[in-house]
């Protein structure tokens, strides 16, 4: 709705019980600006802090840092840009019809994956932004994740049959989302479909034949490890 009512030619988003660092905006602005090419997006780092305000980690991960340009083969792997670190052109958010409203968490990538095939996007090396969990933050239902994850992997179909290594990756993931929530069943599909994908995988193979077990299912075929 924000959005919407909005004229400039970027959008900057910002949630409510998070913080910009004073320079934020001013600094991506100018990363921009002083991009040599096309650039549909800039990004910047943000700390995560607890209720205490202690520090508990930072997005995204120093090991993929910097990521800039060409962002699609890293951000498959995971969401690198939260919400409130981006800075992206109108044109773009309308083309791929903003955010998607039957998203129930993982907005953030969601919008990302549809947004980075179409141009680079810029990184400020810098943690710009805060972001302060509560007790009702959409990042601390895992039944959420689970369900935003498993609407990632079946809107991106055609993105993932590129990266299948990407896919798997996420598959496992979803199954020991299921295994956690007590739905073997559900978790035992994820991880056959991840044995698909990488049979040679000893880690998709060992966690499909524990929930196998576990569910008392006729064992499946997986192909041949190396």
């Amino acid at each position: 709705a924000g959005a919407a009512a909005g004229r400039a030619p970027w959008i900057a988003f910002q949630d409510s019980d998070d913080l910009w660092r004073p320079d934020k905006l001013r600094r991506q602005m100018a990363a921009l600006d002083a991009w040599e090419g096309d650039c549909i997006a800039a990004y910047c780092g943000m700390e995560i802090r607890d209720a205490a305000g202690a520090v508990t980690g930072v997005v995204p991960d120093p090991a993929v840092r910097p990521c800039a340009g060409s962002i699609v083969a890293d951000l498959v792997w995971g969401s690198l840009v939260s919400t409130q670190t981006l800075v992206l052109r109108r044109d773009i958010f309308e083309r791929i019809g903003g955010f998607d409203p039957e998203m129930p968490a993982l907005q953030d990538w969601d919008l990302m994956l549809r947004a980075a095939p179409l141009g680079d996007v810029a990184f400020v090396d810098a943690d710009l932004v805060e972001q302060r969990l509560s007790d009702n933050s959409i990042t601390r239902s895992s039944a959420k994740r689970l369900q935003a994850q498993q609407r990632i992997l079946g809107n991106h179909a055609a993105l993932w049959a590129a990266y299948p290594m990407a896919q798997a990756h996420h598959l496992y993931r979803i199954a020991g989302g299921h295994r956690m929530a007590g739905d073997r069943r559900q978790a035992l599909e994820a991880a056959r479909a991840a044995c698909r994908l990488v049979p040679r995988s000893l880690k998709y193979r060992a966690m499909a034949a524990y929930l196998q077990l576990a569910a008392c299912l006729p064992g499946p075929r997986m192909g041949r490890a190396a």
